[in-house]
């Protein structure tokens, strides 16, 4: 009996420790996970803590979003412009985007109608007009001339002039924009003929005739879309002489009377006289097929725009030298303009737009266009090329009037018809069918 007691205490004692040893272990299991939870607690405590300082370091750094307009990727010195003038100005986040050139007033208007317009845009300061008389361009007035026009004075004066409007500036250049003439040096050396500085059509057309006989080549080539050149600057210049160049390319003049009749007979001079390459065909002369014949030597001179130098500098193995074009008349007239940079007057952002463009417009900037043997829009850089520096000279002759601009017709048919038309065909009655389009252009 008492061996049967005895046995039960020792299994009761058992039971016991058994059950105090499972006790143990439930409280230290529970240990374990109440550790973990507090563990994982703290690390999301410290991650929030984490994203809310670096919120409150962005917001410090009060990061301005703005838009700009006008991608050019087709520059080989763009992209590295951009590019410095961002990191000069790490308080703002700039989206570059590119430019829709055929749409660009659709999706300007748009923008602006919608409130929603892009902080700053590439645009031609000679054109901006109509945005000024909708009240759609900010005034850069005050910007230019703060600082005792600190702004203004970094660019040529004839230059920032073509954004003027009503005393007020809205536009600030970036490139100029004009035709004019490239001579092969080695061909004009090897013909004894002195490279001019300006001259006169009979003094280009001697040339030419000169380069003709020496080399059996047509020496001059201008390609078809852009042959237009040869009647806008001829009548623009003899229109000047006689102080007549608004009334002229405003549309008051008749066609018929007043400087393109001269004009046309000197284009037809040229042609008939095969100096326009290649002679007979001249007139459909494509861009590549007039700059391949320059490159080749079967052209001693190309008319062509100043921004194509550094393309055929990479193409040619002779010296290029450029040449003011030459004028029917007395004086030299250049129909040309500039790109340029507006910022639209409701912009979220222009306060930070002004300061941007200063900055990329800044001879520090503009010193890469510059190497890159682009001329420049800007006092102060420094160029070593003296191509570019040539180049540059020839904006002091720079106007903006273009009878071309009278009406969507009067372009279209003085553009692509009229040296065409007279040359081959029609002669005066080419100039009687402008004259009807200027009429038109009156009536509506």
């Amino acid at each position: 009996m008492r061996k049967t007691k005895n046995l039960l205490i020792c299994m009761l004692g058992i039971l016991l420790a058994m059950t105090m040893a499972a006790g143990c272990q439930k409280q230290s299991s529970g240990g374990s996970s109440k550790e973990t939870k507090d563990t994982k607690s703290a690390s999301e405590d410290t991650a929030k803590s984490t994203a809310s300082a670096e919120t409150n370091k962005a917001s410090d750094q009060k990061i301005t979003k703005i838009s700009f307009y006008g991608n050019r990727t087709g520059e080989p010195s763009w992209e590295q412009m951009i590019n410095e003038t961002i990191k000069l100005h790490p308080e703002l986040d700039v989206q570059v985007i590119d430019i829709d050139w055929a749409n660009i007033d659709k999706i300007l208007k748009t923008g602006i109608a919608a409130g929603t317009p892009p902080d700053v845009t590439h645009y031609w300061p000679m054109l901006i007009k109509p945005y000024v008389d909708a009240g759609q361009a900010l005034d850069l007035t005050p910007y230019l001339e703060a600082n005792n026009n600190e702004w203004k004075n970094t660019f040529p004066a004839e230059l920032l002039e073509l954004g003027n409007f009503n005393g007020k500036y809205y536009a600030v250049p970036y490139q100029s924009t004009f035709p004019t003439m490239y001579v092969n040096a080695d061909i004009f050396k090897e013909c004894g003929i002195e490279i001019p500085k300006e001259w006169n059509w009979k003094e280009f057309i001697d040339v030419c005739q000169t380069l003709k006989d020496k080399k059996d080549i047509a020496p001059f080539t201008v390609a078809r879309d852009v042959n237009s050149w040869l009647n806008r600057l001829g009548a623009a210049g003899l229109a000047q002489d006689d102080g007549k160049l608004a009334e002229f390319t405003n549309g008051d003049l008749d066609f018929t009377q007043n400087y393109l009749p001269e004009t046309m007979k000197n284009i037809k001079e040229l042609y008939d006289k095969k100096l326009w390459y290649p002679g007979e065909g001249a007139l459909n002369v494509t861009r590549d097929e007039s700059k391949t014949a320059f490159v080749q030597g079967k052209a001693a001179i190309i008319a062509e725009t100043n921004l194509i130098y550094p393309d055929l500098m990479g193409s040619v193995d002779f010296e290029v030298v450029p040449v003011l074009w030459p004028t029917m008349g007395k004086n030299t007239v250049i129909v040309g303009g500039t790109d340029g940079f507006m910022i639209p007057s409701n912009a979220a952002h222009p306060e930070e737009a002004i300061s941007f463009i200063k900055t990329f417009l800044s001879p520090e900037i503009q010193k890469i266009r510059a190497q890159s043997s682009y001329p420049v829009a800007i006092n102060g850089v420094e160029v070593t090329d003296p191509v570019v520096t040539e180049l540059m000279k020839q904006t002091k002759y720079l106007v903006t009037s273009d009878y071309l601009n009278i009406s969507a017709k009067v372009q279209e048919y003085g553009n692509a018809q009229l040296n065409a038309n007279y040359i081959l065909s029609s002669g005066d009655k080419a100039l009687e069918d402008l004259e009807k389009l200027r009429l038109q252009s009156k009536e509506e």
